[in-house]
């Protein structure tokens, strides 16, 4: 098979290559590209020889030529640059020197082996991603990182089998999403493990397990100095780590975010026993976060992250709050009613994280009385959603600091709201996004809508707004 054609079969059709300044679903911008006037170096070496003696017997005129295609050609999508492959020689050249394409692969059903192997293999940067990840083994994994030095970020189901060699994964990962196939033997686990250890540069790990073992070790992680993030998953859960597992874990002070799960309130308790000197910013919260449980969150005072969305706090009190002076990112879905004056606790442990910048409410007891108390004494508050049938009136948003404050602002189920009280979100000049989801007693026109979409007439700086209209009854 010709290198454009192995080029179409396994680069996905869904592709494409992400230009400088462009944002990707997940929210993280893309850096800008630099070209380079030289040999890729994620090309075979005898490829490298060929490609840079040939350039160098072209006169001036035509390598200005070649560096002007190989700017051109990192603005097309996927499927255009495949075609660009087949019209010449020069042209096939000219994408083979490109330095970096940090081509993006969502989706293919062809190995790694395959993908590794095609003239568009050394551009591919992201492989595997929100779900879609690729099957590998050892074999595979070998050949990848071989040919895919540019590969940043692999989303991948592992399968280990007794008969295959040491496991090696591409050096330059940053990101990996680690699905192990079955139930492999503790020992073959924990060689992937101490595969993963020779990282130096990964930022980010995630293991997806059936069932923790006791023999597993998280050891070798601690030799990793870039790692950030470390997110184990048991997918047949009621199996908790072992007493060496969880000191493993505590061995990695450097981790600002720490997922768990199932993380039950035994779990938390080990994890944050003191003395420590842990740094985690956000760590997967108990289900449901209790009373006992949140009691122990500020153990950890470097926690900057509270994260429990759905609708599992069922807390009575909230004095856990006024000692995590750090927290910037807020998200509570509180269950139903346990005590009268809960959402009084919660106002008043809120008021002392003045630190707050991302601030997420959902829950039935939730007033514009309370929003109207809280809200001045968050001076660095840039996101607000809110969802609750109790909201009658958006006054709140009148206050002078919020129209300076907010760049986003949602409202999720507030079906008790008049549609006049929009009027008073004209106040925030400074919005890029509104999103009304299944708010208002009534459906706001098409004329009133024009007014909110870009570029809107009322909010200059909005960039985004989405609207869905109450269910009807």
């Amino acid at each position: 098979m010709s290198a454009p054609a192995a080029a179409a079969a396994t680069v996905s059709a869904g592709s494409k290559l992400p230009f400088p300044g462009a944002v990707e679903d997940s929210g993280r911008r893309v850096q800008p590209r630099h070209f380079h006037f030289g040999p890729n170096p994620a090309a075979s070496p005898a490829s490298d020889d060929a490609t840079a003696a040939e350039a160098d017997r072209l006169p001036p005129a035509a390598r200005l030529y070649r560096h002007a295609l190989e700017s051109i050609f990192a603005f097309l999508n996927q499927r255009e640059l495949v075609k660009a492959l087949q019209v010449s020689k020069g042209w096939l050249a000219a994408v083979e020197l490109m330095a970096s394409l940090e081509l993006t692969v969502e989706q293919t059903s062809a190995p790694l082996r395959v993908m590794a192997q095609s003239a568009m293999g050394c551009h591919v940067a992201v492989l595997g991603k929100w779900g879609r990840h690729v099957s590998v083994t050892a074999d595979s994994l070998f050949i990848g990182a071989r040919h895919m030095a540019q590969l940043r970020e692999l989303s991948c189901e592992l399968h280990l089998t007794p008969s295959e060699g040491p496991l090696t994964f591409p050096p330059a990962l940053q990101t990996l999403s680690l699905h192990v196939h079955g139930t492999p033997a503790a020992a073959d686990i924990c060689a992937a493990i101490r595969a993963i250890g020779r990282l130096s540069l990964l930022e980010s790990l995630s293991v997806h397990l059936q069932s923790f073992d006791g023999q597993l070790s998280f050891g070798p992680l601690a030799s990793m100095p870039l790692l950030r993030h470390l997110a184990i998953f048991q997918m047949r859960g009621g199996v908790e780590l072992s007493d060496a597992q969880v000191d493993q874990l505590r061995a990695l002070p450097l981790l600002q975010r720490l997922d768990v799960q199932p993380m039950p309130t035994s779990l938390l308790r080990r994890l944050l026993e003191q003395p420590h000197n842990l740094q985690w910013q956000e760590i997967t919260l108990p289900d449901p976060l209790d009373d006992e449980a949140a009691a122990l969150l500020p153990q950890l005072p470097s926690l900057t992250a509270l994260d429990k969305s759905n609708f599992a706090v069922t807390c009575s009190r909230f004095n856990f709050l006024r000692q995590m002076p750090k927290l910037s990112f807020v998200i509570l879905g509180l269950s139903e009613p346990s005590a009268p004056a809960r959402m009084e606790s919660l106002i008043g442990g809120l008021q002392h994280c003045s630190q707050i910048e991302d601030l997420a409410l959902c829950s039935t007891e939730l007033t514009a009385a309370h929003l109207a108390e809280l809200l001045p004494g968050l001076p660095r508050l840039r996101w607000l959603t809110l969802a609750s049938n109790n909201i009658t009136t958006l006054s709140f948003l009148s206050q002078p600091t919020l129209a300076q404050q907010l760049t986003s602002f949602q409202l999720l189920d507030c079906d008790s709201l008049p549609l006049a009280e929009l009027r008073h979100a004209h106040s925030l000049q400074h919005l890029t996004e509104l999103s009304l989801w299944q708010s208002f007693n009534a459906p706001m026109d098409a004329l009133s809508q024009s007014l909110f979409t870009p570029p809107s007439l009322l909010l200059p700086q909005l960039e985004e707004f989405h609207y869905e209209q109450p269910s009807a009854e």
